[in-house]
């Protein structure tokens, strides 16, 4: 690979699936009912382990944004929500009829997310569609270590 060239492979893991839903951190609760909503309006089902691997996605990408590296302009929690999260699972309506999800499984069995900058629509996708295998392909390498 050429120097500040990066490959990133996700592997998906709940990260708050051991622990019960009343003890998520605030920002979870504040989260869900944002995306649980617009996510059913595309026909997608979110569990809560889902909904708190978008709110440490969310809460992530904030801090590194404010603090290490700009990687979007977008710096309000309930915009990255709309304008990040919910547009990347709009990217299944673009999907031939063949391909679309109906809950699980997407259909599909690889994505490749060029240009992925802060993994968006990849990480929004893999976290929607767990058994999505998912490659983020970022060239800067500020944002290689946000991946």
């Amino acid at each position: 690979m050429e120097s500040g060239r990066s490959l990133v492979r996700v592997q998906y893991c709940p990260p708050f699936s051991h622990i019960p839903s009343n003890s998520l951190p605030m920002s979870t609760h504040l989260t869900s009912q944002t995306l649980r909503d617009g996510a059913s309006r595309l026909g997608i089902t979110l569990d809560d382990a889902q909904i708190a691997a978008f709110s440490r996605y969310r809460d992530e990408l904030l801090a590194w944004n404010a603090q290490r590296a700009n990687l979007t302009s977008i710096t309000e929690p309930q915009e990255v929500e709309r304008l990040l999260f919910l547009e990347s699972l709009a990217i299944t309506l673009a999907l031939p009829e063949g391909l679309r999800p109906r809950g699980t499984p997407l259909g599909i069995a690889r994505l490749l997310d060029v240009g992925s900058g802060a993994g968006i629509p990849g990480l929004p996708l893999k976290i929607a569609y767990p058994e999505l295998r998912v490659t983020l392909l970022e060239a800067t390498g500020k944002k290689t270590r946000f991946l």
